[in-house]
């Protein structure tokens, strides 16, 4: 197939109608940070002759992924920004075949994605070094130890300082980003981490990841 002449499909869905149907499935955050980033990419197809969802495929995955990878989509990002941008895609088009637009995930092919670039630099930069940790979790405690000494603080001094003490404690212990357990105002959706979330036997939080889909940790 020549991917530079039109591969549109007759009586097929148009990207904007289905990009839009996908970003009101999100919450607002999500919605705002994915869109932009799906236009860029609605930009790309249409350029290179795919102007309807369901002709989109594996190859265009892959040269998207080396736009990404050489800083021609939006300019030069990292590494890890890079697969941020495509894994947005990807979300994109898992909701396609939800929809029943297409078979299966173009994107998710591995060579779809073998042009990515390695980012193993940047997530290895993202974790704090044990002893940096260890200090932080030791900061903590004092705060909380110093607050429960006479003379004793006031209930909501208290109080802060043990919520501070376990938001400390599970971003250093299970490596979750603050965005999949801290509120956002005005988003409905991401409410923030409660007790219902929390199994104490198991061991296991349940959280909101970027596309608003539950995972456990």
């Amino acid at each position: 197939m020549d991917h530079t002449q039109n591969r549109s499909t007759p009586g097929g869905t148009a990207f904007e109608t289905v990009r839009s149907d996908y970003l009101r499935t999100l919450s607002d955050t999500s919605a705002k940070n994915m869109r932009p980033v799906l236009e860029r990419f609605e930009t790309y197809l249409t350029h290179n002759g795919t102007d309807v969802v369901e002709s989109i495929d594996v190859y265009d995955c892959r040269k998207y992924a080396s736009r990404l990878a050489d800083g021609e989509e939006a300019g030069e990002i990292a590494a890890s920004t890079a697969h941020t941008y495509f894994d947005y895609v990807a979300g994109f088009l898992g909701y396609c075949v939800r929809e029943g637009l297409l078979d299966t995930n173009p994107a998710r092919k591995n060579r779809a994605t073998e042009n990515l670039p390695e980012d193993r630099g940047e997530r290895e930069r993202q974790f704090w070094a044990p002893a940096d940790r260890q200090r932080l979790f030791q900061f903590v405690n004092r705060c909380v130890d110093s607050a429960l000494e006479p003379p004793r603080v006031p209930s909501q001094i208290l109080e802060r300082r043990m919520r501070d003490r376990a938001i400390v404690y599970v971003l250093g212990k299970t490596g979750v980003r603050g965005a999949e357990v801290f509120a956002v105002s005005g988003d409905e959706t991401r409410n923030g981490l409660r007790w219902s979330d929390v199994n104490l036997e198991d061991g296991v939080l349940c959280i909101l990841s970027s596309s608003c889909e539950g995972h456990c940790w």
